[in-house]
């Protein structure tokens, strides 16, 4: 398709508005070496530097992803963090019309049927990368969640002359349809996270994966309750990260890659210093979330930073190269080490003194996305402003027990603490999250209850006190939902020998139905419908299995069987007819098995096809079997 121009991109706006019509609060706090307004002004002036066409308006300006991800993604970031801390409308205005800049290069340039962008600095071959992508879906989700915040800013005309609203709702628009499903077909349901999609087989660096799910965490905020999917998907891949962490002292060490598929042969070496940043994001966004990097595991990563990367100098400091304090101390205090003052104080002094160090002379969009993180944490600011909550809105009932929370920025303020209390008074706390970069959060799992009033607020804190909410907001949650699985099958056999061959459903490893072949009419399509509620309930994902399964061992005793239309209700299950190759992982026991695609289907064109040939022995166990972890509404 060519690229797309600026007045493509505003007909896309257009068609979805017509479709819609520690240095923290102790006291005694380190002495700057810089004051606020002194970074603010060096903010100013490296920004006026970088708005120029020789550094395409912040980097922000290209067809070429490598330069957007890695360069206007920082302006994007940095834009964001001055204007939630100072309300200042020129840097919305600036942010908007950088946002719109890139969106205005959006093309198919590799016939996939995506719009996206992709990269030739790598390779003289037009390249599209799942790191890219990942961290500019991020900061795009990021200024929706700014808009959607805040009603006026929405209703407000920005510099393309439209409202931020509509601009905003054109980015989630595209998202959802083309940005991030443009790489499903990599998806592993194998692995829980992205392959590479340009060398099949391959398994990608922790960062690569990272990226893009800290972007679906920060659009799962955006609706919850109709992307799911991607907090399944960002859960799978933040656990093997996880996983992977080894202890080293008070801190962690870890891999830049690890080998992960059959395929995998490349050379074991630890993570650098400069993806540790990305890694760090991702982090701290599952902490946002309530998921695998809890308070500890925030501070062994700040321990990791402070206690084994840092060279020890207070005048000169750097990092090391590797995370476990080897290598040359030549490295930055850069992005979000800075942030993890919240969890070690110290970071944020050594970080403002390397950057006093810096030259600001040229254009950098990294150190202007520095300067903007260390201005968030400068202990000068006053108390933080006033501010109010979004959503969940006043009074809602019905709410999901996964929800996710959003309030308007305060300015001058480091970061916020949620809390969710059943007494307006907050005399108990059924919730409590502090430390959250930004202005959105989730509770999933167990932490609210059916059926329950809740009232919730927000404070913003830095290191001149703290700001709370002026009004408390309250919500009720709805009933427990029900599930129900329905699911057509089909098979080749009817009587004859029984006990052999079983069709079988399971969830999470638990058969939750079973039928031999021989019980049905053959080449007939039959649908069950079976309450799964019992199963599903209290989950926020689960396995879904179909499965052909030996009881007994044959030696020549040839079966085919079909499944189609599987769907179970609150849930968000993909590829449900199995008309597209991705979502469903196939896996056998016994290599003679086949499993394919047919073209006899129940609904659509297509159905799943599970055989078990002529001439072929089985043992009891083999078995030829599709899984899908799908995310539970609840």
């Amino acid at each position: 398709m060519g690229m797309i121009r600026m007045s493509t991109w505003k007909a896309l706006v257009l068609a979805v508005v017509l479709a819609g019509s520690c240095v923290l609060g102790t006291a005694g706090q380190a002495s700057a070496y810089g004051s606020a307004a002194s970074w603010k002004t060096s903010f100013d002036n490296l920004l006026a530097l970088g708005d120029t066409p020789a550094y395409d308006y912040g980097y922000t300006d290209s067809d070429d992803d490598a330069y957007l991800a890695q360069n206007g993604n920082y302006t994007l970031a940095a834009l964001r963090i001055m204007y939630e801390m100072t309300g200042q409308t020129s840097y919305l205005q600036k942010l908007s019309a950088y946002v719109d800049n890139m969106f205005s290069h959006l093309g198919d340039v590799d016939g996939d049927g995506f719009l996206g962008w992709g990269s030739t600095y790598y390779n003289p071959t037009y390249e599209e990368y799942l790191l890219h992508r990942g961290a500019m879906v991020y900061e795009f989700a990021k200024f929706i969640q700014l808009v959607r915040a805040d009603s006026s800013i929405a209703s407000a005309t920005n510099p393309q002359g439209i409202t931020y609203g509509a601009q905003a709702n054109a980015m989630e628009a595209l998202i959802n349809s083309d940005l991030i499903p443009a790489f499903d077909n990599s998806w592993s349901n194998q692995y829980n996270v992205y392959l590479d999609n340009l060398h099949a087989g391959f398994s990608l660096p922790y960062n690569q994966y990272l990226a893009m799910a800290s972007a679906q965490l920060e659009m799962a905020k955006i609706n919850l309750d109709t992307h799911k999917r991607y907090l399944t998907q960002a859960d799978g891949m933040t656990a093997k990260w996880h996983y992977w962490l080894t202890l080293n002292g008070t801190g962690y060490h870890w891999n830049y890659w690890d080998r992960l598929t059959p395929a995998d042969n490349h050379t074991l070496h630890l993570e650098d210093s400069l993806h540790t940043t990305i890694d760090f994001t991702h982090a701290i966004t599952d902490y946002t979330r309530g998921g695998k990097f809890n308070t500890a595991a925030m501070t062994r990563l700040a321990n990791t930073i402070y206690n084994n990367m840092w060279n020890g100098s207070t005048t000169s400091p750097k990092l090391s190269y590797y995370v476990n304090g080897s290598g040359s101390y030549t490295e930055q205090f850069t992005l979000q080490i800075g942030d993890m003052e919240r969890w070690k104080p110290g970071i944020w002094t050594l970080f403002e003194k390397e950057m006093s160090l810096r030259s600001l002379s040229t254009f950098s969009s990294r150190y202007l996305n520095d300067i903007a993180i260390l201005y968030r944490l400068h202990p000068d600011h006053g108390t933080p402003g006033s501010f109010s909550l979004s959503s969940p809105g006043n009074g809602a009932t019905g709410r999901n027990l996964d929800l996710a929370f959003s309030w308007k920025p305060s300015v001058n303020a480091a970061d916020y603490t949620l809390q969710v209390s059943t007494v307006s008074n907050f005399a108990t706390l059924t919730a409590e999250v502090p430390k959250i970069i930004g202005m959105s959060a989730m509770l999933t799992g167990s932490v609210l209850s059916p059926n329950t009033t809740y009232y919730w607020r927000v404070i913003a804190r830095n290191g001149a006190g703290t700001t709370t909410t002026s009004g408390t907001n309250s919500f009720t949650t709805g009933s427990n939902k029900t599930y129900t699985l329905t699911f057509a099958h089909r098979d080749n056999r009817t009587g004859g020998l029984a006990g052999y061959h079983y069709k079988q459903l399971l969830i999470d490893g638990t058969v939750v139905w079973e039928k031999d072949v021989t019980a049905d009419a053959a080449n007939t399509w039959l649908t069950e419908s079976i309450d799964m509620t019992s199963y599903l309930v209290g989950k926020s994902s689960v396995d879904v299995k179909l499965r052909l399964y030996e009881k007994k061992a044959v030696s020549n005793y040839t079966v085919d069987v079909l499944w189609d239309s599987v769907s179970i209700t609150n849930t968000e299950i993909m590829n449900s007819g199995f008309e597209s190759a991705p979502d469903w992982y196939y896996a056998e026991s016994n290599p003679n098995f086949l499993g394919g695609i047919s073209s006899i289907a129940h609904s659509g064109t297509k159905a799943l096809s599970m055989s078990l040939p002529v001439n072929t022995s089985t043992v009891i166990g083999d078995n030829s079997s599709v899984s899908q972890k799908i995310s539970v509404i609840r």
